[in-house]
């Protein structure tokens, strides 16, 4: 929880409380307009007095929901974390997340009020309601957390626990609506008895939740059940085949330095352009960008690195270095710089 214990603690609190009881109101707001929804989904005939009573409260109340992107935004520090942000900064990941909850907000539609989907019993626009404010109670928790680790910098944890609610939304954003629809809170709970565990030592709010940040993985990878759920219909499409990551990650691989062509090409053979075959294929193959680099060892000594949500290279040297972490087992960069007298940058 945001704590006054120590200077690191109030700072982290001074930039991220502000907007974790703006997120907090929101969640307020829509538990109401969910209960405002289930009134009208219990009357009898959509075409009834009461019905269209309802239906005209709650397009008044729709119209007074506010984007995400109108106030999920940092400022804190004497400073304007929302003008301007860098790739790596915290307002950049602020302004991703605001983003992708927009979507999650534009699934909303006074239209889906009696819009019911085949075996559920609740409406469309209660399921989008529900699923709008998961996401947003996902996003005021990690904001509060800080998971036990202790980051060498207020900076640093303030922009820890953003980019894990920006990797958390990227997963809720990839969840079709319909598969929203399909899924049944009982069911899942009731097949995943670990799930009802995890819920009751407060690890997650809802198997809802677990089921989009965790559970969806693990069913495709046959280890989760998931009854009533198309699993076909949600895309895994690693971000890395998106023409706009690549083009990223391959930037910053050859601005940084940590990408050694010739070397490269003296290990795997002669590429036409080894950089983008390392990134398209060459790192799931177990390739090395450099003499230096450990892929294997880095994503096993790194629990927060996923390879198959970012190249473990690119992931070193966007945030990995910053943290402390080592490229490999055999190089330690910290006793490099020391040694040389350098700057600190990616393998010197």
């Amino acid at each position: 929880m945001f704590s006054n214990r120590s200077m690191h603690e109030r700072k982290v609190a001074s930039v991220l409380m502000p907007l974790y009881t703006r997120v907090m109101k929101e969640t307020v707001r829509l538990t109401d307009y969910l209960e405002t929804v289930e009134s009208a989904n219990s009357s009898t005939g959509k075409d009834s007095e009461l019905a269209q009573f309802a239906n005209l409260y709650l397009r008044k109340l729709l119209a007074e929901l506010e984007s995400p992107k109108s106030f999920f935004r940092l400022r804190g520090g004497g400073r304007r974390f929302d003008f301007s942000p860098k790739r790596k900064s915290a307002a950049y990941n602020a302004r991703l997340i605001a983003e992708n909850l927009h979507q999650l907000y534009e699934r909303i539609s006074i239209n889906d009020l009696h819009a019911v989907h085949a075996g559920s019993s609740d409406s469309r626009l209660y399921n989008a309601l529900s699923y709008y404010r998961m996401a947003l109670t996902v996003a005021a928790n990690t904001l509060e957390n800080s998971d036990g680790q202790k980051a060498a910098s207020s900076n640093k944890e303030i922009k820890r626990r953003l980019r894990a609610i920006k990797i958390k939304s990227d997963k809720m954003v990839s969840l079709p609506p319909i598969v929203v629809d399909q899924f049944k809170e009982k069911q899942y709970l009731l097949a995943n008895m670990d799930v009802r565990a995890a819920i009751a030592d407060g690890s997650v709010t809802s198997g809802l939740e677990h089921f989009v940040l965790q559970g969806v993985q693990e069913a495709k990878q046959g280890g989760r059940l998931t009854p009533g759920i198309d699993l076909d219909l949600i895309k895994t499409e690693s971000p890395l085949q998106s023409p706009e990551q690549l083009k990223v990650c391959m930037a910053l691989l050859e601005k940084s330095g940590m990408f050694d062509a010739r070397w490269y090409q003296k290990q795997y053979g002669k590429q036409k352009n080894p950089l983008l075959e390392y990134c398209k294929s060459g790192a799931a193959k177990g390739r090395a960008p450099n003499a230096l680099f450990d892929q294997e060892w880095y994503c096993r000594t790194y629990a927060d690195v996923n390879p198959d949500e970012t190249l473990p290279a690119y992931h070193y040297v966007s945030e990995g270095e910053e943290a402390g972490y080592q490229p490999g087992e055999i190089f330690q960069p910290d006793w490099y710089r020391k040694e040389y007298d350098i700057d600190r940058g990616i393998l010197a």
